[in-house]
Formats: structure tokens, sequence, C-alpha cells
């Protein structure tokens, strides 16, 4: 099946009702005209009868995912889960390409139950479809519900094409309206919804260049040295000064024949960008993350922490979680963790330790 672009998305930012919190209403407009990408799963959410299924299908036939994830229940909506998924299989969708989920019954449950798929079958990338008026409340809980487990994948907002005039199915009310109930939903149920800053991260992390991780070699000992000499990166080690090149050749030298040690280059478009160690204690790992001052903040270091959890993995099989220490002064990378699903558990000195579990990463 090759990869086709499905037609843009008709909403029109100016056209969106507002809430009246900017940085809300930023990141709604954003995830309004989000561009499709390949994915594991396209995520269909039941609600609005079929409204939502030409997004899917179009997403499917696009080939920008093999399986469809339907989430929802038998008992809210006299359209099911199974009426959602025999209306795609008439559609020539297999039965086989199919997961279905037909025991949520609000918005907090399809998240818990699709990121416990999405953990159990390694997904990495979803495609989230909603309506418009529902896409930025799915998003937001979905985005927390990941944050509270560990899951450290993409979600990619795929709304269905509705105007913000028209009464959606099952509803009395047009999306225009409806959305306003959205907004008072997402204060109301704050506790199970990511923070505008939590999302914001996120969709930059998901604009940033793919990125790889190899093993380091000797020959990129130049590199690191550049990097580890730093003094914008340096300031926040435990050891805070300029290191000579001889000692840096022979701890270099050191990590690459320790097996309990291992350590990558982080690259993208074939260009080095970063490093990323992890040093091996029983089944615990603690992980260093550096990106190169130039590259920062371009969500490289989002995408290299989530191909860190994969290599931690296999070089660690037993590993069962991933420990940081961060220096206190150190913003952006505490910032960073967080949104990763580490947690503080404590202090030693001037860092702030966090951990999680490598399930997932």
């Amino acid at each position: 099946m090759s990869l086709q672009e499905p037609a843009a998305s008709w909403t029109p930012r100016d056209g969106m009702p507002l809430s009246g919190n900017p940085a809300l209403d930023a990141i709604h407009a954003r995830i309004l005209t989000q561009a499709p990408e390949r994915a594991d799963a396209i995520v269909w959410l039941q609600g609005n009868g079929y409204d939502r299924g030409a997004k899917v299908l179009a997403l499917f036939r696009g080939g920008f995912a093999a399986q469809v994830a339907i989430t929802g229940n038998r008992v809210r909506s006299p359209v099911t889960v199974d009426h959602l998924a025999g209306w795609l299989c008439e559609r020539a969708v297999p039965v086989s390409a199919i997961v279905l989920d037909a025991n949520a019954m609000h918005t907090r449950d399809q998240a818990v139950h699709v990121l416990a798929l999405a953990q159990e079958y390694q997904w990495r990338t979803l495609l989230l479809v909603a309506s418009p008026h529902h896409q930025l409340r799915a998003f937001l809980t979905f985005l927390k519900r990941a944050q509270e487990v560990g899951w450290f994948g993409r979600i990619v907002n795929q709304p269905a094409e509705l105007p913000w005039g028209a009464v959606p199915s099952e509803r009395r009310d047009t999306a225009a309206a409806a959305v306003i109930l959205e907004y008072a939903k997402i204060r109301a149920y704050a506790a199970h919804v990511a923070a505008p800053a939590d999302a914001e991260r996120h969709l930059a992390a998901r604009m940033s260049r793919v990125v790889t991780l190899r093993p380091a070699t000797l020959a990129d000992a130049a590199t690191l040295f550049a990097w580890r000499n730093d003094p914008s990166a340096y300031q926040f080690y435990r050891t805070p000064h300029a290191v000579p090149w001889d000692a840096h050749v022979a701890w270099v030298a050191s990590v690459l024949a320790d097996p309990t040690r291992a350590l990558y280059i982080v690259s993208t478009d074939g260009m080095p960008v970063g490093q990323v160690r992890f040093d091996q204690h029983a089944d615990t790992a603690e992980i260093t993350l550096a990106i190169a001052a130039e590259h920062r903040g371009k969500g490289l270091g989002a995408a290299a922490l989530r191909e860190a959890g994969a290599a931690c993995r296999t070089a660690f099989p037993d590993v069962r979680s991933i420990t940081a220490e961060i220096a206190e002064e150190n913003a952006a990378s505490l910032a960073l963790f967080a949104s990763a699903g580490f947690r503080a558990v404590g202090r030693r000195g001037q860092f702030v330790m966090l951990t999680r579990t490598t399930q997932s990463l």
C-alpha cells in the first residue's frame, strides 16, 4: 500500500471558536491542521456516529497505518464499536487490521485502554481521530495518560472533517457550540488532561527531524570532546569544567570497553547532534543525554530520548528502570524528562534524582 496524502483538513484556524486561554487556543489551532505521518495505528474514538469514519478510512487507504484501534462501548450510543468495525469491513478493511476496545465509557477510559494497547503491541506512533470539537480534549487526555504510564511515543492529531456550523451526529447543537462545552470539560477534568506547556513540548518534538542512535567508537572521541568541553553543557555536570584531551580519550576507551556501559551518537540526516550514555547498575540504568548547543531547541532531545528506550532494552535486557540525575538549574532538561514520564524521587546535592520504568519507552 503506497503512502498517500489524504485530503487536507478543511478547518480554518481563524474560524475556530476560542476558549479565552491563548496558550490553549494556540495548541488547538495547531492540532486541527496537523499533518499526517506514518504510524503504527489509527485510533478511532467512538462518538458522533460515523462522522469520523471517512478520516479513518482515508488514513488507512493512504497507507499511514496498518491497524485501526476502535475504542468505545456497546451501551452509550446506538452506533456501537461493533457497528464502526462493520462499517470499515464493508469498505474492505480486513478484520485482522482492526483492534476493538469495547469497554471504554468516556474519553479518559479510551486513553487508558488505548495506551495499554500501545504498550502491549509496542505501538510508537498513534493517529488520533476525533471530531474537531472534541480533538483538543482527546489529545490532552491521551497525552496525560501517556505521561502517567511512561509511554513516550507520538500522538498525531487527525480530526474528522466537520464544519463548525454543522450539527455532529448524535448531537443537537453545532460543533461550534459543542467545543465551548469541551473547553469547560477541560477545566473540570484538569487532573486528567495534560498542561498546555506539556502539549507544546509534545507538538514541538513531533515536528523534529527523525533521529537515530548508533554505538559510539573511538573515532568519535574528537566530536565527543568538543561537546564535553562546551561551557553551556559542562555547567550542569558533576565536574563543571573542561577536561584535557588525553583524559577524555582514556575515558572514551574505558566506556567502550565496559560491558555495563553503552555510549551512543545521536544523529539526524546523517549529522551527529548529540550523545546518549547508559550506566547499568543491576536492574537499573542511569541515562545521560546531551545535545550539541547548535542543535538545541529543535525537538531533537525528545526524539533522542524516545529512541534511547529501545537502545537500553537491547543493550541491557534485564534493566527494569531508568534513572537520571539532572542539575536543579537545568530547567530545560528537567522539563524534557518530566514530559517523558520521569518522576522526581529525591535529591543528591544540587541534582534532582528521576526515575521511570523501561516499559514502552
